[in-house]
């Protein structure tokens, strides 16, 4: 368990970075999470699969990403995921919420790997 909560929150910044990238040029959030979803980033792939899945269904992009921050039930992705959440339900460009969610996630676990 401790391999795939460390393989996931080494992969969250590179999705956010990866998502913010599709965002900027021009595409829409679900087709954006659809093209992150075939990429590799490990165990996050299978829940990214099942969030892009869940709004194929008709669910909106916030109540999915609350769905995986419960699935993956890690701190650090909850806490993102509230970041993420608030920013764009306050506007803003989503790009940009991406990127500095993707900076936090990035601080946060190079701050916990020199305190280990």
């Amino acid at each position: 368990h401790k391999r795939w909560k460390n393989k996931i929150e080494k992969a969250v910044p590179e999705f956010l970075r990866d998502l913010a990238t599709s965002i900027r040029t021009g595409m829409p959030i679900q087709a954006a999470l659809e093209n992150a979803s075939k990429r590799m980033y490990g165990p996050l792939t299978d829940e990214l699969r099942l969030m892009v899945a869940h709004m194929s269904w008709g669910m909106n992009f916030d109540e999915a990403l609350k769905k995986l921050s419960e699935r993956i039930d890690l701190q650090l992705v909850k806490k993102a995921t509230v970041l993420i959440l608030e920013a764009s339900r306050h506007g803003g460009d989503l790009s940009d919420i991406f990127d500095s969610t993707a900076e936090y996630v990035e601080n946060v676990n190079t701050w916990g790997l020199r305190r280990r």
